[in-house]
Formats: structure tokens, sequence, C-alpha cells
């Protein structure tokens, strides 16, 4: 299953879209698109999957997404019941590489732009003084000319190169063969893992995507992923698990099948393996914190 594409219309219309929407959930599904996604939660929490990265998310959170990079929103359960008084608030822009021409990012005072497009396809969180002054540029934006937007988002881009008070979200090895190799057969593969990691996923069904025997598939999988099938499956399904502890009060063997695992015996032994750690230690941790 391949993330569904979404096309913005009105990036056609303005160099740069900006809005600040406030809802009861995050609603977009596993999706990408071809404009750059720069996006503040100013409200609201749950957990942020992004190319093979998973984590947990909260208000404050600001990644930068390079353009076709597969990624999601998650609030918890509860925000989706009928009766939930929880919201969920961000600002988002949406614009296109290069949307200054192609002879900008050619100038010796500029050529850093076209570098940190490519990174972004990592997706990137930002941190410390930056985090701090690009929500400032984003609060104020929203009273801004479109030309002042622009000026806006390239101090924001000359913020993130000269300071890089950022980290990689998904691995490298996720985008070079994500996109450098562009398999169509790997994509295929890995996006249907993404959306269907926490149910039981049988070798035999992910290898008839790839038109692979199975046997074909593992040496294919490994060779394109850095892992074998079962170690990508448990360092997502593992991943995964320790959000959902970190996040709300639940049962362990909950946290397993929500996981993807009917046996809770091979989710214990999979997350010490993992984490050095029990599940039962690290919700512990987090519920301490909370």
């Amino acid at each position: 299953m391949k993330p569904i594409l979404i096309k913005n219309t009105s990036i056609d219309r303005q160099t740069i879209f900006f809005q600040r929407n406030r809802e009861k959930f995050f609603k977009y599904p596993w999706h990408y698109h071809q404009e750059m996604e720069l996006i503040l939660v100013l409200e609201g929490k749950g957990t942020r999957l992004l190319g093979d990265s998973i984590e947990k998310f909260e208000a404050g959170d600001l990644v930068l997404i390079g353009k076709n990079t597969p990624h999601i929103w998650q609030n918890p359960k509860h925000y989706y019941e009928k009766d939930s008084t929880k919201n969920v608030e961000a600002i988002v822009l949406h614009f296109y590489e290069h949307f200054h021409g192609e002879k900008f990012a050619q100038l010796p005072e500029t050529r850093f732009l076209t570098n940190l497009y490519a990174k972004a396809r990592n997706g990137l969180k930002v941190y410390g003084k930056s985090h701090s002054d690009i929500k400032a540029i984003l609060l104020n934006m929203q009273r801004e000319s479109d030309f002042i937007k622009i000026l806006s988002l390239l101090k924001i881009m000359e913020i993130l190169h000269t300071r890089q008070e950022f980290r990689n979200l998904a691995t490298d090895t996720f985008v070079r063969h994500y996109f450098e190799h562009k398999n169509e057969r790997f994509n295929a593969a890995y996006n249907y893992l993404m959306e269907n990691f926490n149910r039981k996923v049988r070798l035999a069904e992910v290898a008839e995507i790839t038109h692979l025997s199975e046997t074909a598939f593992c040496r294919f999988f490994k060779r394109h992923s850095g892992k074998s099938f079962s170690q990508f499956l448990k360092v997502i399904r593992i991943g995964y698990a320790c959000q959902l502890l970190s996040e709300k009060d639940d049962t362990i063997s909950n946290v397993a099948y929500l996981s993807g695992y009917e046996n809770i015996s091979n989710f214990n032994k999979h997350f010490k393996e993992l984490k050095n750690t029990t599940p039962n230690a690290f919700k512990k941790h987090f519920s301490e914190s909370r």
C-alpha cells in the first residue's frame, strides 16, 4: 500500500501556502506531496511517523519535511472519540524546492539551500535557539504580506543552515533506498510495512507485492534496507510500542497487541533486545515523569 499523494492546488497560486489550523485531531492519512513542508505543532500530542522514524510528538514539535517524504501525525485514541474535548493546532507552510528559482540557489551566498533541501528528505527536527527564533517568525508570518512571507522563509532557511540545530528523523538508509535508488519494489514493500506493522504481517503477502518468491524477497529486502525482513519489522514495532508506553497508561499486553505482537513473551524478548530494559521498567520511567 502506497502513501497517498496529496495535491495542494493553492500552492500554484501562491509561492508559500501558509495556514494555521485548529481542529479536533490531525486528519491527514499516511501521505506525501511534492511540496516541502514546515510544521509547528502548537497544541496536541501523539505519534509522528516520518520515513522509517517513529517518535512521540507534543506541542512545540517543529519539523522540516522534504518533498515526497511520506509522513503522518497521529493523535492518541481518545482524541477521536465523539465527546473528546481535545484539540490540535498547528502552523503549516508548504512551498516548492527552489521556490526562489534555481539560478538564485546557484549564487555563492545561497548555494547552501540545495544542500539543506536534500537533508530535509530525512525530516529535520529543530531544537535550541533556532526553534524559538523560527517559532517567533512563524507566529508573525500570518500577519505578513505574501512578499514578506518569502523573505521570512528565506530567513528560516538561513537560520537552519548557519546554526545546524536540527537532527535527522528518517535514517540515511531509508533516504538512500527510497529516493536515490528509486526502487519501486522496495518502496512498495516499505510502505506496506509502515501501514500494516501493527498487525500480523506474513512474509508471503509482502513478497507478493514485490512479485518475488519469499526467498528472493528476503535477499532483496536485506540488500536494500540493511536489515532482514524480521529485523526491520521488529525495530518498527518496538519503536511504536515505546511511543505507546510513553504517552498513555495502558497494559503491557495491550501495547504488545497494538504494536503487532500476538505473543507477549516475544514482545518482552524483542523489547529487551533493542532497548536494554523491560517494557515494565520503560513504562514506569515515563509514568513517574508525567
